[in-house]
């Protein structure tokens, strides 16, 4: 073979190979950037839930304090009554006062 047809093989393999090599990065930096947009997407949406997750959380937990607050409350008030001689007309389930 001559010397110049088999330069331009090896040539032409060698530029081949370099543009695989282009194209393959260039399809990684494809998924990655789409990877990074979906990711970002994502951390968008779920960083407002996460807020308004602690957000109930925390007056979820003040609730309890305030009903826990108010059952003792009643729990005084029918034990004041009943030493008045007399019987509440109300007093809460067995199953709320537990909770005390």
């Amino acid at each position: 073979m001559n010397e110049t047809v088999l330069s331009a093989i090896i040539g032409g393999i060698f530029g081949l190979m370099g543009g695989l090599i282009v194209a393959l990065a260039g399809r990684s930096k494809v998924k990655a950037d789409t990877a990074k947009a979906l990711t970002d997407a994502a951390t968008n949406l779920i960083d407002p839930l996460n807020k308004r997750i602690d957000d109930q959380e925390k007056k979820i937990c003040k609730l309890n304090q305030q009903l826990e607050y108010l059952l003792k409350g009643i729990n005084k008030l029918v034990v004041q009554i009943r030493g008045l001689g007399d019987e509440p007309v109300w007093i809460p389930e067995h199953s709320q006062m537990d909770n005390l």
